[in-house]
């Protein structure tokens, strides 16, 4: 539960899961959060862990490539990028794309944001990004990538459950407006 967990990182209670990893857990060094990681794996349950997991398993990342499934970067902890110290580059970032490619069989390309800010994607970020092979870079402003700020940055716009004739407006125009909206205002 949230309160347990907000008891073992030693926080005061949050009010949503997404407060307390926007708010705590995503401003720890990489060095803390591998810490909590390794704290928080050995409180859980193996059996139930394995029955609740949405995550993939290693074995699954060979198995999408052969199915047109493209394997993204994401770091190795899912930290907000500005947080990180260039020391932690390595780790979060280089070493996170090479462990994917070892494990799916194939180049990683691109890198997702996590949280997907602008802020995120600081010069040294986008350095380590680009010297590291990495040729597509996703934010989640949802804006039109007419106005993208570099050959390879992209605006991702996600889409749930939207029904088909709600897309054009999802995906072009509502984009445009927000393009032009930051254009204005900033």
């Amino acid at each position: 539960g949230l309160t347990q967990l907000c008891d073992e990182i030693g926080v005061a209670a949050a009010d949503s899961l997404s407060a307390l990893i926007g708010s705590k857990i995503s401003r720890l060094s990489a060095k803390d959060r591998s810490a909590l990681k390794e704290r928080l794996i050995r409180k859980i349950d193996p059996h139930d862990f394995a029955s609740r997991s949405a995550s993939l398993s290693e074995h699954d990342l060979e198995l999408l490539p052969p199915l047109g499934v493209e394997i993204g970067n994401h770091t190795a902890t899912h930290v907000h990028c500005r947080a990180i110290t260039p020391d932690e580059h390595a780790e979060e970032i280089v070493a996170a794309k090479k462990r994917l490619e070892t494990l799916s069989g194939v180049r990683v390309r691109a890198f997702a944001v996590p949280y997907g800010h602008h802020r995120d994607l600081t010069p040294e970020v986008l350095r380590t990004l680009r010297e590291s092979g990495h040729e597509a870079i996703f934010l989640v402003h949802a804006r039109s990538n007419k106005f993208r700020p570099a050959a390879d940055i992209w605006y991702r716009v996600s889409v749930h459950s939207d029904s088909p004739r709600k897309l054009p407006l999802k995906l072009a125009v509502l984009p445009l407006i927000r393009s032009f909206k930051h254009m204005v205002v900033g």
